[in-house]
């Protein structure tokens, strides 16, 4: 009896983690309805890579353009140990970090 109360209770958690929406991002976003369908890789994938890469820190912007013919992920990470943010710039088709660049805070867009 045990038993069947745990699988019918991790049943229940499971389909609720999947009909529950994500919150809102609390990031500054610019992501066009037009680029967003042509995008293979989600905005969640390409925030994760960017901060692996970065090695942590905080999502403070992130647009969705075309740059040189590639749709990609242009995003700025916060960093506690440095003034400025990181952009780090991800490919929104196969989800490779293709550049990252330090913009000091009077770089900054």
């Amino acid at each position: 009896m045990n038993m069947r109360k745990f699988i019918a209770g991790s049943a229940l958690l499971a389909f609720a983690a999947a009909v529950v929406p994500a919150p809102p991002p609390t990031y500054e976003r610019d992501v066009p309805d037009a680029l967003a369908k042509d995008a293979k890789v989600s905005e969640e994938a390409a925030c994760k890579a960017a901060l692996v890469r970065i090695g942590g820190g905080e999502v403070v912007s992130l647009e969705l353009e075309r740059e040189h013919g590639t749709l990609i992920y242009s995003i700025d990470i916060k960093t506690a140990d440095k003034p400025g943010v990181d952009e780090v710039e991800v490919n929104a088709i196969d989800g490779s970090v293709i550049g990252v660049e330090h913009e000091s805070g009077g770089d900054e867009k």
